[in-house]
């Protein structure tokens, strides 16, 4: 004998009525300040934990025997007279003036490599720090670059790069 399974009827499904979604309302959130972004002004007290320099470490930086106002880190500086040089831990022997023969105003930097017996081995006029393009100029700051002599140092390497600044100024 077959029996015939009876189907049994499910209730009809009703498709789902979409639920009404209401929009949040976003949350205002109010500015906030960092406090450490703030400028406190200046300190009124001295403090001994500001350093003064560029390296990095504690401590101010300079030497001993100068000038407590100065806010120049490196190099002997300059002699004034429309040229000066920065070359670490070398004094200029003998730094000649250029030529007199021009005839425009103009800052001349010149990129000089030196060896560790104090002498040029290369003067290159560089744009950096320089106002003018003039040949003449960047001519005469690089011929005297290359007579220019500095100290022995025997512990410098063995090519060290500085730089000779010219300032050009026609006489009326």
């Amino acid at each position: 004998m077959i029996e015939q399974k009876k189907e049994e009827k499910k209730p009809e499904q009703q498709p789902e009525k979409p639920k009404e979604e209401v929009p949040e309302k976003p949350v205002e959130k109010k500015p906030e300040v960092n406090p450490n972004a703030l400028y406190k002004g200046k300190s009124k007290e001295p403090n001994e934990a500001n350093s003064e320099g560029i390296t990095g470490k504690e401590g101010d930086q300079g030497k001993p025997e100068g000038s407590i106002d100065s806010k120049e880190y490196l190099g002997k500086g300059g002699f004034g007279d429309g040229l000066s040089y920065s070359l670490a831990g070398r004094e200029a022997k003998f730094l000649p003036k250029p030529s007199t023969n021009f005839s425009e105003n103009g800052t001349v930097v010149v990129q000089i490599t030196v060896n560790r017996y104090g002498k040029v081995i290369k003067a290159v006029a560089i744009d950096k720090g320089s106002n003018t393009t003039n040949l003449t100029l960047r001519k005469l700051a690089e011929q005297a670059a290359m007579r220019a002599v500095f100290n022995v140092d025997t512990d410098a390497a063995e090519m060290q790069r500085g730089t000779v600044t010219y300032h050009f100024v026609v006489k009326n």
